[in-house]
C-alpha cells in the first residue's frame, strides 16, 4: 500500500489534523476581537512548526506500520469469540458504574440531578476517577463491533452502551458524552466502510445548532462580562445576520490560537519555561508540583484560557518541546491509522478513531499531557478488540502477552492451535498474504526522520531570538567599607537616574553614609555622610528618598516600639535643617512574620511608607501604603499580594518605579508613574535566580513580567537585591557585601539610544 493511498481518506490524522490547523490559523488573521492582535515572528514560526512536526511524526508511524505489517484481513468472529467479548463489556460496565457510584457518595449528591450540578460536577476526582473511563471503552466496542446496529442480534451491546452513556450523563459533563460517539463514529467507518453521507450531514447540522444556541444562550446569561459586552456591543452590530450564526464557530476555533499567542509572548519573556510541570497537570493526582495552564492564560487572555496542543507544550520548553511532543502525537495517531487500513481489524479501527478525536482536538487544548485517559483506554481497547477476534488466542501484542504469560505460569500456550480450534478445523477466509512492503515503509521512516531533523535545526536557530535570562552586563568590585554595612540601599523614585549605590555602617550612636556612582565617575559620588543618632544603629532599618522642601536627599530611620512605628527623617545636607520624627499606627509584625519597609512615592508630593507583612508559610503578604503627606497617619492603599509566604531565606523585595518594561510585554499598556514591586527568588534548590516585577497601577496583583537572572539560586546570606539604573535603563543591583564585595548589574533592556 502506497502512502497516497493509504491517506487518501479524510480520517487520516495527517489529512485531518493538518487542515483543521491550518484553517484556524488563516481564520485567526481575521481579527473581530479587541484582543486579537498581529502575531509575532515567533508564533508565526510556532504555528508553521506544528503541522511539519506532526506530519514528521506521523510520516514515521505509517512507515513503521508499513515496514512491519504486510497482511490484509478482514476479521471474523465465533461464538465463544462473542460471549467473552460481552462477558468483559459487563466486567468493564459494573466497574465503571460502581465507580461513578462511588465519585457520586464523595461529592455528596448526582451532578445532573442536583441544583448544583455546574459545582459539583468539578469536584470529582482522585485517582479511582481513571476507572469511569471503562465506561468509554463499554461505549465505543459495543457501537463498533456489530455490522447492523439496530439489527436483533446487537440489542445486548445497545443495551450495555445505552447505560454506560446514561452513567455519564449523570455527571452533568458534555465531554465525556461526545468523545465516544465521535469516535464510533469514525470507527464504523474505518471497520464497515462509509457510513450514510446524508446521515452525517443531518447529524452535522444538528451539531451546529445545538452549538450556536448553546452558545448564545450562555452569553445572554451574563451580558455585563467584558467579552459579553464586546460581543453584543460591538461585534454583533456589524456582522449581517446570517452570518452570525458563524460566530460560534469563529470563536471557539480563533480564540484557542489567541491564547496559544498569549502564552507564546509570556514564555520566556515573562516568565521562565515550566521544564514539565504543565505538562505533567495530567498526573496531578499521584504528583505534587504541576500547573494548570488555563491559570495562567486566565491572566492574560481571559476568558479564554485553552492554547491548543501546542500550549502546555510551549510554556514548558519552547520550540523543541514542541516539535518533539507533537511528532510524538502524529506517531501515535497517524500510526495507529496506518495500522487499521493494513489489518482492517476491529481492535486498530477504534484505535485509530479514539487517537484520531485526541488529535483533532489539538485545535483547542492538548489532551495528550492534560488528560491521560488515553493510555488506559487505548490498550483496553486493543484487549476487548483482539478478544472478539479471537477469544482463545488474541492475535496481536495480547495474543503475545498472553502466550509470555502462559510460560511463566506453566500453562500450555493455544496461540499456535487456537485459531483452528475456534473454526472447527477450518481458517478463516483470508485474503492472499502479501509480502510485506518493507521498501516503502523505509523510505516513509526516512522521508519523517528527514523531515523531524530540518524541524530540529530550524527551531535550533529561531530558539536563539528567545530572550535568555536577564544577563549579567556589568560587575563592579565594592569598597572594603561595605563588609561592614547594616544597609544597602538605593533611592527608590528614581527609574532611570539611580545610578547610585548607598550603604550605611555604624559606630556607636553614630552613622555614616558611603555613595557609590556604578558608572565609575568618582567625582559625582557625595562625600560620606556622619550622623548622629539617640538610638542603637542596629535597632532601626533604613531607607533613602527625597523629602521636600529638602534640597538632598535623605535618611529614613524605622523603629518599632510597642504601639506604633517611630520614623525619624535625618537630612544629609547640615544646611537642610534638623531630623524630624513622625508615629504612624503600625503595630509589631505578627510571630514568624518579617517585615519591610521602604519609600516610595504612591500620590501627592511626598514619598510615602510602604510595609510589606510577609513570612508566613500558610498567609499571603500584606501590602499597605501610609501617606507621606499625613506625616504617615492616613492608609493610602491596603491590599494582599497573588502569593503566599516570600520568605526572606529566599525572596527578596523592593519598591520604585521599574520604568522600563520589556518589549514583549502585555503589561506595557498598563505602566504607569505609580512604584512597583521588585521580587528576585533565590531558591538554592533551582539552578537561576528570577525576578518578578508587580506592577503598582494594578494594585500589585498583575505581573508585569518574570524571567530568570544570569546567576545561581543559591546566593551569600549578606546578599542584597535592588532597583538602580545603569547607563539610563532599569536595573537590577546584586550587591555582595562578603569578603570580595562585588556589584552585579542585570538590565531590563538595553538602553534606548542617544538622540
Amino acid at each position: 500500500m502506497s502512502l497516497t493511498k493509504l491517506n487518501r481518506s479524510v480520517l487520516s490524522p495527517l489529512v485531518a489534523f493538518s487542515a483543521m490547523w491550518l484553517f484556524g490559523a488563516a481564520l485567526s488573521q481575521y481579527h473581530l476581537l479587541n484582543m486579537q492582535t498581529d502575531w509575532s515572528i515567533v508564533m508565526v514560526g510556532l504555528v508553521v512548526v506544528v503541522p511539519l512536526s506532526f506530519l514528521a511524526g506521523g510520516l514515521v508511524g505509517e512507515g513503521s506500520a508499513l515496514y512491519f505489517v504486510g497482511e490484509r484481513m478482514r476479521s471474523q468472529t465465533s461464538a465463544s469469540a462473542d460471549r467473552a467479548f460481552r462477558k468483559i463489556l459487563v466486567v468493564f460496565l459494573l466497574l465503571g458504574l460502581a465507580e461513578l457510584v462511588h465519585q457520586f457518595i464523595k461529592i455528596g449528591g448526582v451532578p445532573l440531578l442536583s441544583g448544583q450540578g455546574n459545582s459539583l460536577r468539578f469536584q470529582q476526582g482522585g485517582p479511582t476517577i481513571i476507572l469511569t473511563d471503562l465506561l468509554t471503552v463499554v461505549i465505543i466496542a459495543a457501537l463498533v463491533k456489530p455490522q447492523r446496529l439496530f439489527a436483533r442480534e446487537a440489542r445486548f451491546e445497545l443495551i450495555l452502551a445505552a447505560v454506560a452513556m446514561g452513567g455519564f450523563a449523570l455527571q452533568a459533563g458534555r465531554g465525556s458524552v461526545v468523545l465516544p460517539l465521535i469516535v464510533v463514529v469514525a470507527a464504523r467507518w474505518l471497520y464497515w466502510g462509509r457510513p450514510n453521507m446524508s446521515l452525517i450531514g443531518i447529524a452535522g447540522l444538528l451539531a451546529f445548532a445545538a452549538v450556536v444556541f448553546g452558545f448564545y444562550l450562555r452569553a445572554r446569561q451574563n451580558p455585563t462580562n467584558p467579552f459579553e459586552a464586546e460581543l453584543y456591543s460591538e461585534l454583533l452590530p456589524g456582522t449581517p445576520f446570517f452570518l452570525q450564526p458563524l460566530i460560534p464557530i469563529y470563536l471557539a476555533i480563533t480564540t484557542n490560537f489567541l491564547a496559544l499567542q498569549g502564552i507564546v509572548g509570556h514564555f520566556p519573556t515573562e516568565a521562565t519555561f515550566g521544564g514539565g510541570t504543565f505538562d505533567a497537570i495530567g498526573l496531578h493526582s499521584l504528583i505534587g508540583g504541576t500547573t494548570n495552564l488555563s491559570d495562567v492564560s486566565a491572566g492574560l487572555t481571559s476568558p479564554w484560557v485553552t492554547s491548543t496542543v501546542a500550549g502546555p507544550l510551549w510554556a514548558d520548553g519552547g520550540f523543541a518541546a514542541v516539535a518533539f511532543g507533537v511528532a510524538v502525537g502524529g506517531f501515535a495517531s497517524a500510526g495507529a491509522f496506518a495500522m487499521a487500513r493494513i489489518t482492517q481489524s476491529l481492535r486498530w479501527s477504534m484505535i485509530a478513531a479514539y487517537l484520531l478525536y485526541i488529535a483533532i482536538f489539538g485545535i483547542y487544548t492538548n489532551l495528550w499531557t492534560q488528560h491521560l485517559d488515553w493510555l488506559l483506554v487505548t490498550p483496553l481497547l486493543l484487549t476487548v478488540g483482539a478478544v472478539s477476534e479471537n477469544s482463545q488466542s488474541p492475535p496481536g501484542a495480547v495474543g503475545w502477552c498472553l502466550a509470555q504469560l502462559s510460560r511463566v505460569v506453566g500453562a500450555p500456550s493455544r496461540r499456535d492451535s487456537a485459531v483452528k480450534e475456534e473454526w472447527g478445523g477450518d481458517q478463516p477466509d483470508r485474503e492472499p498474504r502479501q509480502p510485506p512492503t518493507r521498501r516503502a515503509g523505509r523510505a516513509v521512516m526516512l522521508l519523517g526522520i528527514v523531515v523531524a531533523a530540518v524541524l530540529t535545526v530550524s527551531g535550533l536557530v529561531i530558539q536563539h531570538l528567545l530572550p535568555e535570562p536577564y544577563p549579567l552586563v556589568a560587575s563592579k568590585r565594592l569598597p572594603k567599607s561595605i563588609q561592614r554595612s547594616i544597609a544597602v540601599l538605593t533611592d527608590n523614585d528614581l527609574p532611570s537616574d539611580n545610578e547610585t549605590l548607598a550603604w550605611i555602617d555604624a559606630h556607636g550612636h553614630a552613622l555614616t553614609v558611603h555613595f557609590y556612582s556604578t558608572e565609575g565617575h568618582s567625582t559625582s559620588e557625595p562625600p560620606p555622610v556622619h550622623l548622629s543618632v539617640p538610638f542603637n544603629p542596629r535597632s532601626a532599618s533604613y531607607d533613602l528618598n527625597y523629602w521636600p522642601p529638602r534640597r538632598a536627599i535623605a535618611l529614613f530611620s524605622f523603629r518599632q516600639a510597642a504601639h506604633h512605628l517611630s520614623i525619624r527623617v535625618t537630612p544629609t545636607w547640615r544646611s537642610d535643617g534638623a531630623p524630624v520624627e513622625y508615629k504612624a499606627p503600625i503595630s509589631p509584625a505578627p510571630a514568624g512574620a518579617t517585615r519591610d519597609l521602604m519609600m516610595a512615592t504612591w500620590s501627592g508630593g511626598k514619598p510615602d511608607l510602604f510595609v510589606l507583612t510577609r513570612g508566613q508559610a500558610r498567609t499571603r503578604p500584606v501590602l499597605q501604603i501610609l501617606s507621606g503627606e499625613s506625616g504617615f497617619r492616613r492608609e493610602l492603599y491596603l491590599a494582599k499580594l497573588p502569593f503566599r509566604g516570600l520568605s526572606p531565606r529566599e525572596w527578596s523585595v523592593d519598591v520604585g518605579q521599574l520604568g522600563t518594561i520589556p518589549a514583549h510585554s502585555s503589561a506595557r499598556r498598563v505602566v504607569g508613574t505609580r512604584p512597583d514591586l521588585l521580587l528576585v527568588h533565590h531558591d538554592p534548590n533551582k539552578a537561576r535566580s528570577d525576578v518578578q516585577g508587580m506592577l503598582g497601577e494594578s494594585g500589585f496583583q498583575w505581573d508585569a513580567f518574570q524571567r530568570d537572572l544570569d546567576t545561581p539560586g543559591s546566593v551569600p546570606p549578606n546578599t542584597t537585591f535592588l532597583i538602580g539604573s545603569h547607563e539610563g535603563s532599569t536595573s537590577i543591583f546584586d550587591v555582595r557585601a562578603d569578603r570580595h564585595p562585588r556589584l552585579g548589574i542585570f538590565w531590563f533592556a538595553p538602553p534606548a539610544p542617544f538622540k
